[in-house]
């Protein structure tokens, strides 16, 4: 059976970015070794933000086997 981990960075007020996708409230530990933890994962889930993000700055998904999935886009109606 497969192992699940769930990880996640959120402010105070329960939101991972702000309004205008900022996430400048992020302290990033120079000592923390992101590439080191993603090596961990075979497959990670994101929202479709992040997901988008990722794929724009070449996140822990770029030259590597690792699979990636994001829900589908919706619609602001919807919500």
């Amino acid at each position: 059976m497969r192992r699940l981990r769930y990880s996640v960075a959120v402010s105070m007020d329960g939101f991972i970015a702000g309004p205008d996708g900022e996430y400048d409230w992020i302290i990033m530990d120079p000592s923390f070794e992101f590439e080191r933890f993603f090596k961990e994962f075979d497959t990670l889930l994101m929202g479709r933000r992040t997901y988008e993000f990722t794929a724009k700055v070449g996140g822990p998904t770029k030259n590597s086997k690792k699979r990636a999935k994001a829900p589908a886009p919706t619609s602001r109606a919807h919500l």
